[in-house]
């Protein structure tokens, strides 16, 4: 699934300058012929230029806006997901020697899977000191 998870509409990141694109620091507004727009994944104001692709979200029917930032790490998000998996691996072994101790030793199905176990294998980890 390569839908990015909506951030809240009704909010604004706090200490973001609603008059300036938070990537290239242009002036944004109707007076300065800059329309002023919002990313829909980190919900920071942006310039058209800073914004120029739209992306599926889960919750939502229609395309969203995207700044090129957002899409960076979305276009990264396998390679990622690979370097995860290879640290709950490397966690797993520490805890419990080289048997699989509960992480599949199937390739995760995303970037979410692959933290979560690096979370569990991290908490084996912990309790195996203990």
């Amino acid at each position: 699934d390569d839908s990015l998870e909506p951030g809240p509409i009704a909010g604004r990141c706090p200490n973001v300058s609603e008059s300036h694109c938070w990537i290239c620091s242009c002036r944004l507004g109707k007076r300065f012929l800059n329309p002023r727009h919002h990313c829909r994944v980190c919900l920071r104001p942006v310039c058209g230029q800073c914004s120029p692709s739209c992306i599926t979200m889960e919750g939502r029917s229609t395309t969203q806006r995207a700044c090129r930032h957002c899409m960076n790490n979305a276009a990264r998000a396998p390679e990622q997901t690979r370097r995860l998996e290879v640290i709950a691996r490397g966690l797993n072994e520490m805890a419990f020697g080289k048997s699989t101790g509960g992480l599949s030793q199937a390739s995760p199905p995303s970037l979410e899977e692959a933290l979560r176990q690096c979370e569990v294998g991290f908490q084996m980890l912990m309790e195996a000191q203990r």
